[in-house]
């Protein structure tokens, strides 16, 4: 038992459903969160009737885009991790019930979406918006195949499954929020590490699963830049801590902490933590009827620091991320209106005919410094351009370096190989190797584009690079059959460690013994040589076996490298994978480019054509003008002042959910 002051937190209510429900700080919290968030709809609906009622300057994408997500009341936390890290087996214990699929293999190949309802309910969700209930029974059934599998069902009809939906009471949930089970990274189908992928695109919150066999890995901190790019709210669970000692856990849950800090801590904000517990433990918690026994069982699971930090992240992403954003968004488009109405006013309460000029000279220089950076061989056009070739270069290098000898990949997969035990294991091995390889070297190249594509994104936050298109290539790789040890190989072991060992018992029978009994010994020596030679057959044939998987290794690698970089002229194929998609990729950043650049020189000169309006006005026209710039500052002052308020009570909420998470 590892802790040994016990509090009773979990005994004093009746049933696991209302030990699970949220502290009454939190709700508080969520109260204050909604009436800001409601604040901040009002707000950017004001804001957005202003621009064409004013003629503003044009709304930024990022506002939208904050808008359109302030404006959806659903949120999906998303559990993810690696293959068999215990994703699902922590879900059902959070939930208390057996509901979803778990299993010594990996076992969730769909997408699960819980919701917290009154009365419990299942259905297929598809693509097209279709839903089909199915009984608690089908979720395993479907949710345990691939997609594969799951074509030809009669529910499927040729439609793409989106997630499976399950409705049940799940009191730590509050209204709209979803927690959503991933199939596991790294599986043996490469489908489920892609249906994990494009899934975390949409999280508001990120959970993700460790377990007490190994630290974080490469593979996981790869996918963990990509998660924490989508959204800042993350919670670090390390599982399986019933099958250490406490040391031995202990002392991965550090490094877990050391290795996350170094690659993702923020300066200013609290320090990461991982925080242990057993499913296991917490499951028999959620079954046990006596309020005492399951208090126990809770604090041996160690959950009561997991619950905190769970109802935490999901409160901070229904109660904060999104109204931060828009908040965000808004005083900077805010900002951005009132200069521009600043400078109107100035223009217009210009005395001299030299002020006005001055101000229009200002206005001209700002478009003309615009397109000499931006336009047709512009200075930061062409360091962007620059900036993107080089990343594209990088692109093409890593491609060509996919499952090369020394490399992640192929390390990977060898030491899977040089684990093989037996012949039984060495032959499924061998039957899924090319499957693995070609998961593999997909994965690595996803990943290799979506790490191009936000390096491109981030290059300059005045452009806008929602660049798309996944690169998909397409090899297919042959089986792979073991060779079997030949009968004369086998009779020949046998005969010759036979003869060795039963000539050696000979010599001692002479030596020793006399009749019967030398003749006994002789025949023993014998069937132990031979049985010698059997187990000398199969260690070989165990090793000769391996050899032949690593060097099909190198091939179906080589092969899937040749697939996405070299073209296959006897297929048509007139330019390689990897050259489509570095030409598509940099057309379509040119592309933005250029649309963008016309939008930002349109916008200035018509603002620039609004102040030579201006500056031409005088008597009761200049005056109706001043007066309309002043009731259009002060309204957007109050807007502003309305906004700066919502900003400090998010400050207040998030110093209350920073609170102790370093304690």
């Amino acid at each position: 038992m590892w802790n040994k002051d016990r509090n009773r937190y979990f005994t004093n209510h009746e049933s696991w459903q209302e030990a699970m429900t949220v502290n009454p700080q939190l709700r508080d919290i969520s109260a204050q969160a909604l009436g800001i968030r409601r604040t901040l709809v009002e707000l950017t609906q004001a804001i957005s009737s202003l621009e064409s009622e004013w003629a503003l300057t044009p709304i930024p994408e990022g506002f939208k885009r904050a808008v359109i997500a302030l404006d959806n009341p659903e949120y999906d936390v998303v559990v993810c991790g690696e293959v068999k890290r215990g994703k699902s087996t922590l879900i059902n214990a959070l939930i208390g019930k057996p509901l979803l699929p778990t299993g010594v293999r990996e076992t969730t190949s769909q997408v699960f979406r819980i919701g917290n309802a009154e009365l419990e309910s299942f259905a297929l969700v598809f693509e097209d918006g279709c839903r089909e209930p199915i009984t608690a029974e089908g979720l395993a059934a479907y949710g345990s195949q691939t997609t594969a599998e799951l074509d030809g069902l009669p529910l499927f009809r040729g439609r793409a499954l989106r997630w499976i939906e399950v409705n049940t009471p799940t009191a730590f949930l509050p209204a709209g929020v979803h927690l959503v089970d991933t199939p596991g990274l790294g599986a043996l189908y490469a489908r489920h590490s892609e249906i994990t992928n494009r899934y975390i695109l949409r999280a508001d919150a990120v959970i993700f699963v460790l377990d007490s066999d190994q630290p974080l890995t490469h593979s996981e901190k790869r996918f963990l830049e990509k998660a924490l790019d989508v959204t800042p709210n993350a919670l670090f669970i390390q599982t399986k801590i019933d099958t250490k000692n406490e040391p031995a856990w202990q002392t991965i849950l550090h490094r877990n902490e050391e290795l996350l800090n170094e690659a993702f801590h923020k300066e200013g904000r609290p320090r990461l933590r991982v925080y242990p517990v057993s499913s296991t433990l917490l499951f028999k918690a959620a079954q046990e009827k006596d309020a005492q026994e399951r208090s126990y069982l809770v604090d041996d699971s160690l959950f009561e620091q997991v619950k905190a930090a769970l109802d935490k992240v999901i409160y901070r992403a229904v109660g904060w991320t999104r109204s931060a954003w828009a908040a965000a968004e808004t005083a900077k488009y805010i900002h951005l209106v009132r200069l521009h109405l600043g400078e109107q006013r100035e223009i217009v309460t210009a005395t001299t005919l030299a002020d006005k000029a001055a101000i229009r000279q200002r206005k001209s220089e700002i478009r003309v410094r615009f397109q000499q950076e931006w336009g047709a061989g512009g200075t930061k056009r062409g360091q962007f351009t620059a900036e993107v070739d080089r990343i594209l270069r990088g692109v093409r290098q890593t491609a060509y370096n996919i499952g090369t000898p020394g490399s992640e990949l192929h390390s990977r997969i060898l030491g899977e190989i040089n684990n093989l035990a037996d012949r039984h294991t060495l032959e499924q091995y061998a039957t899924d190797l090319p499957r693995r390889v070609q998961g593999g070297v997909e994965q690595e190249w996803r990943e290799i584009v979506l790490a191009a594509q936000r390096q491109i994104s981030a290059l300059d936050e005045n452009f806008s690079m929602a660049l798309d298109g996944q690169a998909v290539f397409k090899v297919d790789l042959p089986r792979m059959t073991l060779r079997n040890a030949s009968v004369w190989d086998r009779v020949k072991a046998v005969n010759i460690d036979g003869m060795i060992g039963g000539g050696l018992a000979a010599i001692v029978a002479d030596l020793f013994l006399t009749g019967g009994f030398a003749t006994l010994v002789t025949v023993a020596g014998g069937i132990l040589g031979g049985s010698q030679g059997l187990s000398r057959v199969a260690s070989q044939q165990l090793e000769t076996g391996r050899n032949e998987i690593r060097q099909n290794l190198s091939v179906l690698l080589a092969q899937c490298r040749n697939a996405l970089c070299t073209p296959d002229l006897g297929h048509g194929r007139n330019s390689a994978c990897l050259d489509v998609f570095l030409d598509g990729l940099q057309a379509q950043v040119e592309s933005n480019i250029a649309t963008q650049y016309a939008a930002k020189k349109t916008q200035l000169e018509q603002e620039e054509h609004c102040l030579d309006e201006q500056a031409s006005m005088t008597g009761q026209r200049q005056q109706d003008e001043l007066g309309r710039l002043q009731e259009r500052i002060a309204r957007l002052d109050d807007l502003k002042a309305s906004v700066d308020a919502a900003i400090t009570q998010l400050r207040n909420i998030q110093t209350v959910l920073d609170k102790d998470s370093e304690a």
